[in-house]
């Protein structure tokens, strides 16, 4: 695969995700109002005061609502590339909470949209060995604010030790007061010459409070 069709199948995968998350969004802002659920400034909320605000409810709830809607056959096939996807499971929020919380982040105080924002995973494995963090980058810059961007080690050289990926989070579309009461989703890039090595990272370290697992589409 060369590098203008994998920056190509990162688009045309990230228009999907993009429309699905804005249709899910608003049946999730529905299924909220019906029961009562509070739809919180994510960015202004801290991880340490989800148990205390009762705001865990509205994140597990969420991590459930998904479960029961996302399907299993949801985006186009893109030659050259595999395409997985996973809900985190419930457990593995808990955990989370509890790293952030106890061991790391400023003990949870950081914003909870630093945090739960890969409740939905979308996992993108590229056959282009010399696709570069900056050609993602660019390709991310055209869509403004919608998304946001992490390097995880992509551009670097391989190594044994180290997880090599580029993370995309979708923040969503509209104003800013309703992208942070949205959940971002998290689109993971990586190279096909370093799967064999993230995915034994992960199952060794499983991030420190769980990564992602191959198994059931579940973590």
């Amino acid at each position: 695969m060369e590098n203008n069709e994998a920056i190509d199948g990162i688009r045309s995968l990230l228009d999907e995700v993009i429309d699905l998350h804005d249709g899910f969004s608003r049946q999730w802002a529905d299924h909220s109002e019906r029961n009562g659920l509070t739809m919180f400034n994510q960015k202004k909320v801290q991880v340490a005061d989800l148990e205390r605000n009762g705001l865990m409810d509205t994140v597990l709830c969420y991590d459930s609502f998904l479960s029961d809607s996302i399907g299993m056959d949801l985006f186009s096939d893109i030659e050259g590339a595999e395409i997985d996807h996973r809900v985190k499971a419930q457990n593995s929020i808990l955990e989370k909470l509890e790293y952030y919380c106890r061991y790391s982040h400023e003990k949870g105080k950081v914003s909870v949209n630093k945090c739960f924002n890969d409740l939905f995973g979308i996992r993108i494995t590229l056959d282009c060995p010399s696709l570069r963090y900056e050609d993602i980058s660019q390709c991310v810059d055209q869509y403004g604010d919608v998304l946001a961007i992490e390097d995880k080690g992509f551009s670097r050289h391989c190594s044994e030790t180290e997880y090599l990926a580029t993370h995309i989070y979708i923040r969503g579309r509209g104003p800013a007061e309703v992208k942070n009461r949205l959940f971002r989703w998290e689109l993971q890039v990586w190279s096909a010459h370093q799967e064999r090595n993230n995915h034994l990272l992960h199952e060794r370290h499983r991030f420190k409070y769980r990564g992602w697992e191959r198994g059931d589409g579940r973590v």
